[in-house]
Order: structure tokens, then sequence, then C-alpha cells
């Protein structure tokens, strides 16, 4: 929570094993909020690289690191293993985000960069 700087609650975690989490989240009005942290073979992270979802490069995030889209960042760890970490929001109702993209963004950056020095 305090990478999103306390915008997002937990509610439970919903997976956790060694190479995967996900952490369900309290956003009233979303039919689905998950925030997910996965570690994924290196081939997975370089097809992503070339792919029309990558957005931008990230300064400074392990060896380097990708945004697809505005909620997934990627990052190259070594060269077996990359990290996944990616906000999942649906609502049905259409009711806005609790966060801009540049919150979603900052926050994706700061939680990869903890657990990729964790790994």
């Amino acid at each position: 929570m305090a990478a999103f700087e306390f915008g997002l609650k937990l509610a439970d975690v919903g997976v956790a094993e060694d190479f995967e989490c996900h952490y369900n989240l309290d956003v009233p009005g979303f039919d689905m909020a998950l925030l997910i942290y996965r570690t994924q073979p290196i081939a997975l992270y370089e097809a992503y690289k070339k792919s029309s979802q990558k957005t931008e490069d990230i300064a400074n995030l392990g060896e380097e690191a990708i945004l697809l889209g505005n909620a997934q960042i990627d990052v190259k760890l070594d060269d077996e293993r990359a990290l996944e970490v990616a906000l999942k929001l649906v609502s049905m109702s259409g009711k806005p985000l609790p966060l801009t993209e540049e919150e979603v963004k900052a926050g994706l950056i700061r939680f990869a960069g903890m657990l990729s020095v964790r790994r």
C-alpha cells in the first residue's frame, strides 16, 4: 500500500507462492481490483520488449525495465528471469479510477523497485 501512497487498500492476498502473488484490493465500485507480481522467464520479457504493448523504457530499475500499456511494469532481473508487476482494475459501472495514470505508473515503479531489490 505504501508504494501507492496509501491510495489503494489491501483487502487480502489471493495467491502467495514463491514466484507469484496476487493482492486483492479494496476499491469500492470496482468488480476486480488486483495488484499482481510474478517472476517469469526472460523470453517473455524479450517478447514484451518488442511488442506494440510497450509504451516506454523505465530507467534505474533492474538491468532494464519497460512499461506496457499504462499499468504493467516488466523488469529484467538477469539473463534468465524478469519481474512483472501489474495493476488490474475493472469497473462495469464506469466508475473513474481512484488514481491517475501517472500515480499508477509511479506506484508500480516504486513497487517493482522494492521487489527487484528482494529478488
